[in-house]
């Protein structure tokens, strides 16, 4: 029986001896950070808020690193791409993934108030804004707050994510 192919294969060790793995498509990355939010929704799910608020921001992350792929045509998001792209890109920065994005005008223009637009999804996207990678640590996160977190991202009238799949 030939050994099970799956999406997300290893490729290297960096410096600290962790495993890193190359996604192949955007494709790849989606389907990641699908899983991270569904993660997330379990941890919180069962009163772990802190797991799944940091999980929940990755998640983000994620969607937005596949919509820089798509945006800027690359085939292997992790490990064909010359340091000073890398560089611009492997942050943890949701803002500045997002113009990364090729998205923020399109963004600015759904949340201008002056134009009568999605006041809430500003809102939500603020929300979202709150998060980096130091949430690991954050030992204090309310249920309250990653329950306000996930809504933010998934609110399925004015949540990001609904805007950025249709953005895509």
């Amino acid at each position: 029986m030939a050994p099970k192919k799956t999406a997300i294969t290893p490729c290297l060790m960096c410096n600290f001896g962790i495993l890193l793995y190359s996604l192949k498509t955007v494709l790849d990355i989606q389907n990641l950070a699908q899983k991270r939010l569904d993660e997330a929704k379990l941890l919180l799910s069962n009163d772990y808020a802190e797991g799944g608020f940091y999980l929940a921001g990755y998640s983000i992350e994620l969607m937005l690193k596949a919509r820089i792929c798509k945006h800027l045509e690359i085939e292997d998001f992790y490990l064909k791409q010359p340091e000073p792209l890398k560089k611009a890109y492997f942050v943890h920065n949701l803002d500045q993934l997002l113009t990364l994005s090729g998205l923020r005008k399109r963004f600015e223009d759904a949340t201008d108030p002056l134009k009568g637009n999605d006041a809430a999804l500003n809102k939500n996207w603020n929300k979202i804004c709150s998060w980096n990678e130091g949430a690991r640590y954050d030992c204090h996160v309310q249920d309250k707050d990653a329950v306000a977190f996930i809504n933010a991202i998934e609110n399925p009238k004015n949540g990001f994510l609904l805007w950025l799949r249709k953005n895509w």
